[in-house]
């Protein structure tokens, strides 16, 4: 274990005179930790830190809006002051070595000295609080993410340079400049968009593969050195690796199922400097991330492989976060016992002899077609029991023809994907109710199905597949945790009705668990389930179909509303109905 620094006052030493700022066999240089009080009379807990320029200062946010600058090689730190709103996110200068930008809770940024501990200048914009900072490699520019927008800064006079357009800023998780300087990747929860600095237009927008589940979300994005690869991880278990020259999307790895929820991701340049003799450089594309288990990984995506774990000492909780010094000697990681730990960026690489882990990974083509897309329970893959995107209709024979057992013809965006036409609800192939052109003009002509077969033209329009032995494995998991809270959102007085809408909220909670947490569901769902009447397996596939094709934006924002369908209901409103008043609808929503 390394030494131990307790940030008592304004100013101090990091390390005693007499020893040196060297490892111990652990590779932590220095624990740091907040001795000083806070309103609630216990240590503020440090919460990230960012390194300046060139890494020789390190700079410490604390739970409270604290700064600390670390004079890593003059072995002192010093207490920034700070006089108005909180601090809630730091980012060092990649220009100035003294400088220093914070963003404060009244939505406000700050450049500060760090030098002479003053404010230097100030950009307001934001209505809300920011939550991430970035600075660029070579170009005095800053972007800022808060919840109403994204804006680039010039911070050299503290201009806004741009804002993104409206209706986007919503879905931002993080904004990052590509390390040529040449671009900016801003990462939403299903895809990462790659902005030309020229003129701030679009240059790709970097997807997830269709029919990958909702449940799988981007939260941090890192673009490679050379800026040829951009990745995205988040929850889901996935690391995404697209190309920044053509849009593509290159791999999907599967990381350990312990780190299926990414908190930090962490590009590594072409080599970091060796702790031992026979240690090996970092490849090219290569990543550390933190997640939710509190540990740090070292990722190679070239190989694919799990190059090193880096576990935290005992008794310092789990690794939150951490950030990378650019001269490549340090890594600062925040603990979940409130204290930051300084280890020697060679203690990234694995030890001599020790074999990365090779990981399961999917490259660019059409991915997971080597798994079925069923909604079975157990023996279904992760994220095909979730709720999925829109599936394209492949042009060879899926493998869902043989998980339904027929060798069928490929049409539809039915939850089987690709599901004959004729073969829906129990009617023959020469019934004229199937026919498409005929269930147009009977819309047209009555605006309603007839009764005795609307539920056949139900099933032949979502194009039911009729699988009842997934449906079977479904009712075999029983009633779901999450569905009594569901239930009191619509108490239904008849015994049997409600039992049978426990029974669909159960199999679709399994289905996908994001389902279970949404309170609307049974009011939106039972209509259609008191439709189908006793047929509880068309219920469950109509829904599903419904909510798979049709109400899947609604929940891309969650728990958030879903602003941009809010937006367009708004301006279709506006545009046919101008006299009802609508100002602030989307808002207030």
């Amino acid at each position: 274990m390394g030494a131990k620094t307790l940030v008592r006052c304004e100013v101090g030493r990091i390390w005693a005179a007499s020893r040196r700022a060297g490892s111990a066999g652990d590779g932590v240089v220095a624990t740091i930790g907040n001795a000083i009080r806070s309103s609630s009379r216990k240590p503020a807990i440090v919460v990230s830190a960012s390194f300046n320029a060139i890494g020789d200062v390190m700079v410490t946010l604390d739970a409270q809006g604290a700064l600390v600058a670390f004079f890593l090689y003059q072995n002192r730190y010093s207490v920034i002051p700070h006089v108005g709103a909180k601090v809630v996110a730091i980012a060092c200068s990649a220009l100035n070595r003294s400088e220093l930008f914070v963003a404060l809770a009244d939505g406000s940024v700050e450049c500060v000295n760090l030098i002479t501990k003053t404010a230097t200048g100030s950009m307001k914009g934001h209505l809300h609080p920011v939550r991430s900072l970035a600075c660029h490699p070579s170009r005095p520019l800053l972007a800022s993410i808060a919840a109403d927008a994204l804006l680039v800064w010039n911070t050299g006079d503290c201009s806004r340079v741009r804002a993104m357009p409206a209706g986007r800023q919503a879905m931002l998780e993080q904004a990052v400049f590509v390390p040529s300087g040449e671009g900016l990747l801003t990462c939403a929860e299903r895809a990462i968009t790659l902005w030309r600095l020229a003129n701030f237009e679009a240059a790709h927008v970097l997807r997830l593969p269709a029919g990958q589940p909702t449940a799988l979300r981007l939260r941090t994005c890192a673009a490679t050195a050379d800026g040829t690869l951009a990745a995205g991880a988040g929850e889901g278990g996935w690391l995404a690796l697209w190309s920044l020259r053509t849009g593509a999307l290159v791999k999907m790895i599967l990381l350990p199922g312990a780190a299926a929820g990414v908190r930090d991701l962490l590009p590594l340049p072409l080599a970091l400097p060796a702790s031992g003799s026979g240690a090996r450089p970092a490849p090219l594309a290569t990543f550390v991330l933190t997640s939710d288990d509190g540990l740090l990984r070292v990722v190679d995506a070239a190989a694919p492989a799990l190059v090193h774990t880096l576990a935290p000492p005992k008794g310092a909780g789990v690794l939150l976060s951490a950030a990378l010094d650019p001269s490549l000697r340090y890594l600062g990681a925040v603990g979940g016992d409130g204290q930051l730990r300084l280890y020697e960026a060679g203690a990234l690489l694995p030890p001599v002899g020790l074999s990365p882990q090779p990981l399961r990974a999917v490259s660019s083509g059409p991915l997971f077609a080597d798994e079925p897309q069923q909604y079975e329970g157990a023996d279904a893959a992760p994220e095909a029991r979730v709720l999925g995107s829109r599936l394209p209709a492949p042009e060879a024979a899926s493998p869902l023809t043989k998980v339904f057992g027929r060798d069928v013809e490929q049409s539809g965006r039915s939850m089987g994907a690709s599901l004959p036409l004729a073969s829906t609800g129990g009617l023959g192939p020469a019934s004229p109710l199937l026919h498409p052109g005929h269930l147009q003009a009977m819309l047209r002509t009555c605006w309603a199905f007839p009764s005795a077969h609307r539920l056949y033209a139900w099933r032949f329009a979502l194009q039911l597949p009729r699988n009842e032995r997934a449906h079977r494995a479904l009712l075999a998991k029983g009633i779901h945790p999450e569905c009594a809270a569901l239930m009191r959102a619509l108490p239904v007085a008849d015994r049997r009705t409600g039992q049978r809408l426990e029974r669909l909220l159960s199999c679709l909670a399994h289905w996908c668990p994001l389902l279970g947490q949404l309170r609307e569901l049974p009011t939106t769902l039972f209509p259609l389930m008191d439709a189908f009447g006793g047929d509880d397996l068309g219920a469950f596939e109509a829904c599903a179909t419904v909510l798979l094709n049709w109400g899947q934006s609604f929940y891309e924002f969650y728990p958030h509303p879903p602003v941009m369908i809010l937006g367009q209901a708004e301006e279709l409103l506006q545009a046919h109905m101008p006299q009802v008043p609508l100002a602030g609808l989307c808002k207030a929503s």
